[in-house]
């Protein structure tokens, strides 16, 4: 459980920065707000690595760690 929050943690931060940068109006809102955008705006960051991972067969452990770094 404690690596799922730390997971989530670790989304926020790329997510916010490109959220800053497409919407800066939604990047004043409060915490949950901005969590919520954050997260929204680090999926298609993360898209690339998960269908190269998929493509080339590679073991989730893999992708995870490609994912936090």
């Amino acid at each position: 459980m404690v690596l799922t929050l730390l997971l989530r943690l670790a989304l926020i931060l790329p997510g916010y920065a490109v959220l800053r940068l497409a919407l800066p109006d939604d990047a004043r809102m409060e915490f949950p707000g901005v969590a919520a955008g954050a997260h929204f705006a680090a999926f298609p960051l993360l898209s690339p690595v998960g269908v190269a991972g998929y493509a080339l067969h590679l073991p989730v452990g893999v992708l995870s760690a490609a994912c936090v770094q």
